[in-house]
């Protein structure tokens, strides 16, 4: 699960201003409290080096965006029908390009597009797995793809 938190400016020439920042302190107090209950990882420590940048996995159906900052870590097993992200050999998320394995998210030119994510209790991993979100992300945004609730064909 990834949790965001979009808390905007407040203009001081607001009549309720300083009610207003008051309200704005309650979400930090939410992560706070799920930092000391679960295994909440803030983006804060794994971003530190993240600059928002992408490197391109090339596959043989569509080239995918994955976060820069996992370049060097990740292992990227790249076939006719499918890729899968790895760390270490362990499988962390593979899109397949075609069967009925995993999540079907859509058709990027008339392929199928699937997607399965696998768990794991390391925390890198865990995070791997997260930053698929902007792979996912820059994929649905390209006009070549459909989504699944959406028709696919034309």
């Amino acid at each position: 699960t990834v949790v965001y938190l979009n808390i905007p400016k407040i203009d001081p020439e607001t009549e309720k201003y300083t009610e207003y920042c008051e309200l704005q302190e309650a979400p930090y107090e939410i992560v706070d409290r799920l930092k000391e209950d679960y295994e909440f990882i803030s983006g804060d420590d794994l971003s530190e080096d993240d600059n928002g940048e992408t490197f391109d996995i090339k596959t043989p159906i569509v080239t995918l965006k994955y976060p820069e900052k996992w370049k060097d870590k990740a292992d990227i097993a790249i076939t006719d029908d499918s890729v899968t992200i790895m760390r270490n050999g362990q499988e962390v998320i593979k899109l397949s390009f075609s069967g009925d394995e995993g999540y079907l998210l859509g058709e990027y030119n008339g392929t199928p597009v699937r997607i399965t994510t696998y768990s794991g209790d390391d925390r890198e991993l865990a995070a791997m797995r997260d930053d698929g979100d902007i792979m996912l992300d820059h994929l649905m945004r390209d006009p070549a793809f459909k989504r699944a609730n959406q028709p696919v064909s034309e």
